[in-house]
This record gives structure tokens, sequence and C-alpha cells, in this order.
């Protein structure tokens, strides 16, 4: 699914995409054309979100 990062302190990818996210049963992957910052690429490969 193609994802594009919502600025601020919380990773956010919208209502869409968490939607999505809550409801479906199989994996589903998240794919986005922007890299994280370092730091940020960090905490959401932690909160398994990234």
């Amino acid at each position: 699914m193609g994802v594009a990062r919502r600025p601020g302190e919380e990773l956010m990818f919208g209502e869409t995409t968490s939607d999505v996210l809550q409801r479906c049963r199989c994996p589903v992957v998240l794919i986005s054309d922007d890299r994280l910052p370092r730091d940020d690429a960090r905490v959401a490969s932690r909160s398994g979100t990234g």
C-alpha cells in the first residue's frame, strides 16, 4: 500500500492506512517514496511500524 508520512512527533500515515491496518487480517506492506531521517528510522523499526 502506498503511503505518505504525515509530519509530526508520532508516526502517522493517515486515516485510510490506519483503517486498513486495523481491519485487515493479512500482512500489509507500506511503501513510501520518502526516506526517514536516521533517528526516525530507528524509532519506526523499534515500534514495528517501519
